[in-house]
Formats: C-alpha cells, structure tokens, sequence
C-alpha cells in the first residue's frame, strides 16, 4: 500500500485548434525586420529570388554539385559610416556626475559616449554627426 496522500484530480486541458490560426505574411515579416534593420544599422538575411528557388524546387542540383551564390541566404553589411579615428581618454569625475550619466544613457536608450559628444557640441567643441553613434553596440 502506498503511503502517499490522495490527489486531486488532473484538470483536462483544451486543445488547440491550428486551423483557427492564420498562416503568418512572410513578406511582411521579412520586411518589418529589413526596415527596422535599416533604422538600426545592423546587418540583415536576404533570402534567393522567388525565380531561382522556383527552378532550383524543379531541378535539383546533383549533390556534389556547389550551390550557387545567388541561391544561399546571404547577410548583408551596410557601409560603416566614417567616423574619426578614436583614442582612449580616462578622466577622474565625481560619483554623483557618473550615476547621473548612467540614468540619463539608461532613461534614454543611448549611450554615455553620445551623450557627452553631444554635451561638447552643444558646448561648441567640433563633433562630427559620423561620430555621434546613439549606441555604438550597433553594426558590429
């Protein structure tokens, strides 16, 4: 005999119904994700041309044969914008003027460096608009 209490029993669970959902829009997928990689600078997948997977589908290429370029996806790189050369520079400032910065890059979505390129702009320091990156983790 078993020492273990009764349990409740196990309520039933609905099933899902697949057909109910509509099948995604991949084209507008595709370029929801090429517009906000635009926005964002970063790289993006293209995929072949609907010819060419089309007759790749009604000929099959033997194995050993090499794909072609044109028929893989492929990722492309947007141009670097041109920034100037940098050089590291540490500068001591006080605990209060470093945590202010952190909240006001954390509050805003850019970086620390952006904000203090932007302070010496507006200062009337030269800064070049390639060197103001919102946030430099970007198109690495």
């Amino acid at each position: 005999m078993s020492n273990l209490a009764p349990t409740a029993p196990i309520p039933q669970v609905r099933k899902l119904k697949l057909g109910a959902m509509p099948a995604p829009d991949v084209d507008k997928i595709d370029k929801t994700i090429e517009t906000y990689s635009e926005r964002k600078d970063t790289p993006y997948m293209t995929k072949p041309s609907e010819q060419r997977a089309a007759s790749e589908t009604a000929a099959p290429a033997p194995a050993a044969a090499p794909l072609a370029k044109d028929n893989v996806t492929t990722i492309k790189h947007r141009p670097k914008k041109t920034a100037a050369e940098t050089k590291r520079v540490s500068h001591d400032f006080p605990l209060y003027l470093i945590k202010e910065l952190r909240m006001a890059a954390a509050q805003s979505g850019k970086t620390q460096k952006f904000l203090i390129l932007n302070a010496l702009k507006a200062g009337g320091f030269t800064v070049h608009d390639a060197d103001l990156e919102e946030d430099g983790r970007r198109g690495q």
